[in-house]
C-alpha cells in the first residue's frame, strides 16, 4: 500500500471532494482544515480511507505539529494537494493590510510551510507528487483581485522552483488551475455559479493525476466549465 496523501482545506468544496475521490480510488488520505466540523453534510469523515487534521497552514508552528504527527503516524507520504485557499475581493487601494497578509498568508506563505515541512515525508515516499491548487487568475490576473491574483501567481512560480529542484528526486510537481468553481469561496453558496465547474469535477481531475503511470509528470491542468463565459476577456461583465 502507498503512503497517504495529504489535502489541505479539506473541510468542503474542492480539497473535501479532492480527499472523497483519492478515497474512493483506494488511496488513503490526511485531511487537514482549520477546523472539521461539519458543512452542508461535509466535514469530519467517517471514510477509513480518510483521517482529518485540525491545522491552520498560515501558523508555521501548526504546521510543524501537524507534521510532527504524520511522521509517528505513517513515517512518509506519497502526496500532497495543497489546496488551502481564501480571497477577499477589493480593488488595490481598498484592500487593507490585514485582508493582504490573510490573503498571502493562506494561499502562498500556507502552501510554501506545509510543502516544506513535508517535504522529508515526500522523499521516504518516492516516487511522490505535489499538486497545487492554483487559479486562472494567476495567468490572467484582472482589476478588483489584486491580493488573490498576487498569491496565485506566486504559487505557480514557487512550484515550478519545487520542479526544478526535486524532479531528479522522483517528486513530480503539477499546477490545477480551475477557472470559476462552483463552491463556497468568495463568500458564495453551491448553486450560486451554476454554470461554474463543480467541486466534484476539480476534485476528480485532481485525483486522476495520482492514477498516472509513475514516470509520467502532469506539470499543469487547466479547466473550465463549457457553460461559462467567465474568463480573459469577459470579466467585468461577469462579475
Amino acid at each position: 500500500m502507498r503512503p497517504p496523501i495529504l489535502v489541505t482545506g479539506g473541510s468542503r468544496g474542492i480539497g473535501h471532494a479532492t480527499a472523497a475521490s483519492l478515497a474512493a480510488d483506494g488511496r488513503h488520505v490526511i485531511r487537514w482544515s482549520r477546523s472539521v466540523r461539519a458543512t452542508e453534510g461535509e466535514g469530519k469523515s467517517t471514510d477509513t480511507h480518510i483521517i482529518d487534521q485540525t491545522v491552520d497552514v498560515s501558523d508555521a508552528a501548526s504546521v510543524t505539529r501537524a507534521v510532527a504527527e504524520l511522521a509517528e503516524r505513517c513515517g512518509a507520504l506519497s502526496g500532497i494537494v495543497v489546496n488551502a485557499g481564501n480571497g477577499t475581493w477589493a480593488g488595490l487601494a481598498e484592500t487593507s493590510n490585514e485582508v493582504w497578509a490573510r490573503t498571502i498568508g493562506v494561499n502562498l506563505t500556507g502552501a510554501f510551510l506545509t510543502i516544506r515541512s513535508c517535504l522529508p515525508l515526500l522523499m521516504r515516499g518516492r516516487p511522490a507528487r505535489v499538486v497545487a491548487l492554483a487559479s486562472d487568475s494567476a495567468f490572467h490576473p484582472f482589476a478588483g483581485r489584486a491580493a488573490y491574483c498576487a498569491s496565485k501567481a506566486g504559487l505557480v512560480a514557487m512550484m515550478e522552483c519545487l520542479r526544478q529542484e526535486y524532479r531528479a528526486s522522483e517528486i513530480n510537481v503539477t499546477v490545477v488551475a480551475p477557472a470559476r468553481v462552483d463552491t463556497y469561496f468568495g463568500g458564495k453558496r453551491p448553486g450560486d455559479r451554476p454554470q461554474g465547474l463543480s467541486a466534484a469535477a476539480v476534485g476528480r481531475s485532481v485525483a486522476n493525476v495520482f492514477k498516472q503511470p509513475d514516470e509520467v509528470e502532469v506539470r499543469e491542468i487547466r479547466l473550465a466549465s463549457v457553460l461559462d463565459r467567465y474568463g480573459p476577456g469577459d470579466r467585468q461583465e461577469a462579475r
